[in-house]
């Protein structure tokens, strides 16, 4: 007799594999609007779904830099950037960017501070001076700020450079060549720019032996011409035979 016995053996199935995939980022907090006053600080805050990521700040078109006026902070997954003594021009829309993610934001910064401005004034004004008949004439003035316009006048008339009138102007100093000068040129010359008054002085001429064409720093009523011109402050001078 054969004596048989069977053996059943249970396997266990294998265990499906978990498999993680890590999705696209997003921006569980975003940027939020805000107002603020001039010269305050501004600080614009958002949180990531991970920590770690990279991210970019933008205003407009232009990529924002770290440094004195941004300063980008980073903790886990939550990103600030922080906008240091706001002025007016910081009004804008801001944008945080994250792999192709972005979160905007608009900035008004509303204005508080009194500016003000500071009048051109005359530092050095027209000074006395004699030539012969034939000879030259410089009038120099010097300004208290660089690269201001002014307009040279001969009583009512604005002088144009060109023949006898040589202008010049380097930085804050301004001048007048006149060659070749003529009884003709006697009157009241003045050098004009805004907002200023001048001083006045007279000429008087002693030598009578030798014709001679005085210039001297004076003043009196503004060219017609020169009001409402925007040039309203100047510096004269005196021409005598």
């Amino acid at each position: 007799t054969v004596d048989s016995t069977a053996v059943f053996v249970q396997t266990k199935e294998p265990k499906p594999q978990l498999q993680l995939k890590v999705g696209l980022i997003v921006f569980w907090n975003k940027l939020k609007n805000q107002v603020a006053e001039e010269g305050k600080a501004v600080t614009l805050h958002c949180e990531l779904s991970r920590s770690g990521a990279a991210v970019e700040w933008w205003k407009g078109e232009k990529l924002l830099q770290p440094g004195q006026k941004y300063q980008l902070r980073e903790r886990d997954a939550s990103h600030e950037l922080v906008i240091t003594d706001t002025v007016p021009e910081d009004s804008g829309v801001y944008t945080c960017v994250c792999e192709g993610q972005k979160s905007k934001a608009t900035i008004r910064i509303a204005g508080t501070r009194i500016r003000l401005c500071v009048a051109t004034t005359f530092k050095q004004n027209l000074k006395n001076q004699e030539a012969p008949e034939g000879g030259s004439v410089v009038l120099r003035c010097e300004l208290s700020k660089s690269s201001v316009p002014v307009q040279w006048w001969k009583g009512e008339q604005c002088l144009m450079p060109g023949g006898r009138y040589r202008m010049r102007q380097d930085s804050n100093v301004a001048e007048m060549e006149i060659t070749d000068v003529l009884p003709d040129h006697a009157g009241m010359y003045s050098c004009v720019t805004a907002n200023q008054k001048s001083s006045q002085v007279n000429c008087k001429v002693y030598d009578v032996g030798l014709k001679k064409i005085c210039f001297t720093s004076s003043s009196s009523h503004f060219p017609a011409g020169a009001r409402g011109s925007g040039f309203q402050r100047r510096r004269q001078c005196c021409v005598h035979l």
